[in-house]
Formats: C-alpha cells, sequence, structure tokens
C-alpha cells in the first residue's frame, strides 16, 4: 500500500493507535476529519480537533494529510439550506482551522433521509458549486485527472458499495450490498464490472448519454444512484465541472 486513509472525529486521540501508527513510516497517511454540521460554527470545537490533529503529528513525528468532511446527514432542512448555500464562508473557516479546504459527506443513506430531502439538499450543492468561482474551492468529484476510487463500506460482516456522491455516499442499501463468499479480489471485481456496464445499459434512457462527464460518473456509480433517487435530471454542477477541466476534452 502506498497510502492508508482513515476516519476520525479527532475528539480524543488512543495512545495504542498512536504506537500502532509509528508502524507504517513506510506508507502516506490520511485522515478524514468528520465534522457534524451542528459543531462547525462551535470555536472551542473546532480548536479542539485543530489541537489534536498537531498533537498526532507531533507524536508521529510526521506530518499527514487532513480532509475536513461536514457531515451533512444529521442537519436540520434549515440550517442544510443556511450551510449549502454559503460556500465561501465555509471554506474559509476550513482553512483558517485546518490549512485545508472543506468537502460535503452527503451520507444520508446512514439514516436513510428521505429521497425528496436528498434531491433537494443535491439542487444547493449543484447551484453552490455552479455559482461560485472561488480559486480555493474543494471537491474533487469532477476532476477528469483524479485517481478512479472504489469505496466499500463493512457493516456486521457485510460489504456495501459506496458511490462517489460529491465525497462517497456511505450506505447500508441492500441493493449495494456484495454477495462476497470467499472474501476475495475477483468478488470485488465482478461486482465492479457488472456495476459498469449496468449503468452504461442505463445511460441510453438519461441525459448522461450525451454528457462530457458520463465515464467517470459511471466509474463512481453516480448513475446507478440517479436511479435509486427516481429521477433523470443531474444532481451534479456542470458548469464548475467545465472550470476545473479547462484544456481538457476540449473545454475552453
Amino acid at each position: 500500500f502506498e497510502r492508508l486513509t482513515f476516519t476520525s472525529t479527532f475528539l480524543a486521540l488512543n495512545d495504542d493507535i498512536v504506537e500502532t501508527l509509528r508502524e507504517f513510516v513506510h506508507v502516506d497517511l490520511e485522515f478524514k476529519l468528520i465534522i457534524d454540521l451542528p459543531k462547525f460554527n462551535d470555536d472551542e470545537h473546532l480548536k479542539k480537533l485543530a489541537d489534536n490533529i498537531k498533537l498526532l503529528k507531533n507524536l508521529l513525528r510526521r506530518d499527514i494529510v487532513i480532509h475536513p468532511q461536514l457531515n451533512l446527514f444529521n442537519a436540520a432542512s434549515d440550517k442544510l439550506k443556511e450551510t449549502l448555500t454559503n460556500y465561501k464562508s465555509i471554506n474559509e473557516r476550513s482553512h483558517l482551522y485546518f490549512d485545508q479546504g472543506v468537502d460535503y459527506a452527503v451520507s444520508f443513506g446512514r439514516s436513510k433521509v428521505s429521497k425528496n430531502y436528498q434531491l433537494k439538499a443535491y439542487e444547493l450543492l449543484k447551484n453552490t458549486f455552479n455559482r461560485e468561482n472561488e480559486s480555493n474551492m474543494h471537491f474533487d468529484a469532477g476532476k477528469l485527472d483524479d485517481i478512479s476510487e472504489n469505496i466499500f463500506t463493512f457493516k456486521n460482516g457485510e460489504f456495501y458499495y459506496a458511490p462517489k456522491i460529491y465525497d462517497e455516499y456511505v450506505n447500508f442499501y441492500e441493493t449495494n450490498r456484495l454477495n462476497i463468499m470467499h472474501w476475495s479480489a475477483d468478488e470485488f471485481e465482478s461486482f465492479l464490472r457488472a456495476n459498469l456496464l449496468n449503468q452504461y445499459a442505463q445511460m441510453e434512457e438519461l441525459p448522461c448519454k450525451s454528457c462530457d462527464y458520463n465515464a467517470t460518473c459511471a466509474e463512481r456509480g453516480a448513475i446507478k444512484f440517479l436511479g435509486h433517487l427516481g429521477t433523470k435530471e443531474c444532481i451534479f454542477p456542470i458548469e464548475a465541472y467545465n472550470r476545473i477541466n479547462i484544456g481538457k476534452l476540449g473545454l475552453a
């Protein structure tokens, strides 16, 4: 492995885990810092997280990669709207404490939020990213030169596929469960191959068919996700995608 990625709230440090991490001197260490939306405006809370991150770096005697993620899945609708329509201030606040822009963790599948609520949230996200034209905008779902990621989550002995919707959409829906019998790489590869072919078939009935980004959306499971939501409308900020891909696909 070249990199190990962990998810953490950084509310506390565990001595045993720190000692274990010290052994991985040959790989990059990356942490996805999960911050629940209600806590994002709490200066004391963010300072505590930043201090714990600094302490971990000192204990490990090395640098680590931090990716702040604003966790939206438990947000009230009015608070969600307020947050998603003010990306600039959210991103600046993240830079202030963590020297890094913030991703949106849209894992509504964890609490099985209604599809109507999710569609409204994605509409807000799409409009916000299309509207903003800041140089420090931080989102990677539309960059064509990104490394392709395949994310699987594990719960109660079962693996589930997590499509890349802005960031990975963690869910435990039965339709995303893998039928793993032998715990082999072949089983994961077979699932991914079938998933990809299925999405290219679905494209025939969707506007995705003529979109420049259909390949990257298919690889990230986004086209199948539209079917899950019961919509044929794109939930991604195509105008923002075009801005960050200038010089590719003949865009100018």
